[in-house]
């Protein structure tokens, strides 16, 4: 069996709900995996492979498939209380974890799976926890994960996600198709003192009919192709900074083009490119 353990930050309050929502946060596997098969799509996976790696299953018993790798939580340090999710306005407040806690995810390869199955799912988390966050209001700043082990500068972190890129091509994934290649991917070029400064930030965007920053009403939900996470690197000038990834959204709408909304925002302003 092979084991690779992740140490994790939580920067910013994370408003992940378990079986009670109303009353408590809790981080459960289940919402890890599903952030975890989303990143590997994005790396240029395809539903086969995918559920080769983190399982499947389905009405016919052929749609059924086991995971390759197991995952645990370990060695949780988080303190549950209740959080602005608007923090730009100081609006509404849910059950949350509060920033600055830490958390372990193990994982594990089951006997007799291949090798290139224990490193994708390795490959998917290393991308999430730079990349991507965890639970309600996670595209705006909130739920911010860090590895505990992650780059310190913003020279580092481009280092980092070409090592994403050199990874996904010696596993002979389709990078050309794969959506986060084609993104959007930046540091907005202010950096601040404290996360929850950078979360109130993100938080602060507009409302937007055109579908370029998504929506949630009558007419469903359209998740927004930006994503906006507070990030740290301590050696910099001041250690937290938020990343922008920009997503080519529907209706062919360009990564950009939801930035360009926002130029009345700090949110929106002159970004620091990383790819």
């Amino acid at each position: 069996m092979r084991i690779e353990e992740f140490k994790i930050d939580l920067l910013t309050p994370c408003f992940c709900r378990g079986a009670y929502p109303n009353d408590r946060a809790e981080i459960r596997v289940s919402s890890i995996r599903g952030q975890l098969r989303w990143w590997l799509r994005a790396l240029g996976t395809n539903r086969e492979l995918e559920s080769q790696v983190f399982g499947s299953a389905g009405n016919k018993e052929a749609e059924n498939r086991s995971s390759s790798v197991g995952l645990q939580l370990r060695n949780a340090v988080l303190e549950a209380r209740r959080e602005l999710i608007l923090p730009h306005s100081k609006k509404f407040r849910a059950p949350a974890l509060a920033a600055n806690g830490t958390f372990t995810i193990q994982v594990a390869s089951r006997p007799g799976q291949p090798e290139r199955l224990f490193e994708l799912a390795k490959l998917a988390v290393r991308t999430w926890l730079l990349l991507g966050g965890l639970g309600f209001r996670s595209n705006r700043g909130a739920g911010s994960v860090w590895p505990a082990d992650g780059p310190q500068s913003i020279d580092s972190m481009r280092h980092e996600l070409s090592k994403l890129r050199e990874t996904a091509l010696k596993l002979d994934l389709e990078i050309s198709v794969g959506p986060l290649w084609q993104a959007l991917m930046d540091v907005l070029k202010t950096p601040f003192d404290t996360p929850e400064e950078a979360r109130r930030v993100c938080s602060d965007t507009i409302m937007d009919g055109t579908g370029k920053l998504g929506y949630a009403g009558s007419q469903g939900r359209q998740s927004s192709p930006l994503k906006f996470k507070v990030i740290r690197l301590a050696n910099e000038s001041k250690p937290y900074w938020i990343l922008r990834v920009g997503f080519p959204g529907p209706d062919d709408h360009r990564a950009g083009d939801g930035l360009k909304l926002l130029t009345s925002k700090p949110i929106g302003g002159e970004g620091i490119p990383l790819a």
